[in-house]
């Protein structure tokens, strides 16, 4: 019977040199895949967007409401909408065969309307909190017309004055998006209803108003005619137009109030970087985020130096897998 011969130690070695070597060629296989099967990126597409919160509300102005000094007949002397001034007739009140004329103690806008809510929808009850979430969107309005010719009795609703000189839009606005909007700064505020036109004003007062929103308070010279007897108000805050680049949530990581970032893949790299970005908005009924620069400090880039950059739609996948992949 032939003996075995004893194993060459040269050969245990290489063998065992050969099995690193292919371990540590599987790892990077490993790592590769792992960034590629699991995570997907988009190409940074940079567009012209405009910058929008969107905000809803309502309406608050100086409102003087005048009531029937004696049982009669209305009898308009000026048409609703007229401009009055102090001691402008209004309206005569006929009884019998005398004539009671209202005259006007303040100036602003005829109305023979109100909603009934002139004396609490305003600014500070909003900011006190004694106006709930749900009226704050939707105003509780309870309409009382006084029509030419109506009979009323002494203590009866018979016309308002509103001052036209100044208005105020009491807004919530989601507090994730609230950062842009800064007491004393000049705004331009953009109604969807109950009117479509822009107004220019401030932010007069910021609260936050519960978890979920932050109230605002936006004030303006610009009387909309509209809002005479209108109460709720919706539109956006414009910030103009900024070239940026629209990216899922997913892709943008909040690390502190005002403050994003995201991971990216360099052209000339297959690992991901990680970078701040400056977040200028959100895209209305989606949540996108509207970023225009990317870095921060002396690296800080204009959008338009990245476009076409892979940028990873999930950020927290990304972390996970970098935390894995760790040697």
């Amino acid at each position: 019977m032939r003996s075995k011969k004893p194993t060459d130690a040269v050969s245990v070695v290489v063998v065992a040199f050969c099995f690193v070597i292919a371990a540590i060629i599987l790892v990077q296989i490993f790592r590769t895949i792992s960034f590629t099967s699991k995570t997907s990126t988009l190409p940074l597409d940079v567009t012209r967007t405009e910058i929008m919160i969107l905000a809803d509300g309502f309406n608050s102005k100086s409102e003087t409401i005048y009531y029937a000094p004696t049982g009669g007949v209305v009898n308009r002397i000026k048409i609703a909408g007229a401009v009055v001034r102090i001691g402008s007739p209004m309206l005569s009140i006929e009884k019998d065969s005398t004539s009671s004329e209202i005259q006007s103690n303040t100036h602003g806008v005829l109305s023979y309307i109100r909603d009934n809510l002139e004396d609490t929808f305003t600014i500070e009850n909003a900011f006190e909190g004694t106006i709930s979430l749900e009226d704050m969107l939707n105003p509780p309005t309870q309409f009382e017309r006084v029509e030419d010719g109506k009979k009323v009795k002494e203590g009866d609703f018979i016309c308002k004055v509103v001052n036209n000189e100044s208005i105020s839009y009491l807004l919530l606005v989601d507090s994730k998006y609230a950062s842009e909007l800064n007491v004393g700064v000049s705004q331009t505020f953009t109604l969807t209803y109950p009117a479509n036109l822009s107004v220019s004003g401030t932010i007069t007062k910021k609260e936050p108003f519960n978890d979920d929103y932050v109230l605002v308070s936006f004030t303006t010279p610009h009387y909309v005619e509209t809002l005479l007897n209108t109460r709720k108000v919706s539109g956006y805050f414009s910030f103009g137009f900024h070239n940026a680049a629209i990216l899922p949530p997913s892709a943008i990581k909040k690390i502190a109030p005002g403050q994003f970032a995201m991971y990216y893949l360099p052209f000339d790299s297959t690992k991901p970087v990680y970078t701040p970005v400056t977040v200028k908005g959100y895209q209305p009924g989606t949540n996108y985020y509207i970023v225009t620069e990317i870095g921060s400090g002396d690296d800080v880039k204009k959008i338009d130096e990245c476009r076409g950059m892979e940028v990873y739609t999930n950020w927290e996948q990304i972390e996970k897998e970098l935390f894995t992949n760790e040697p």
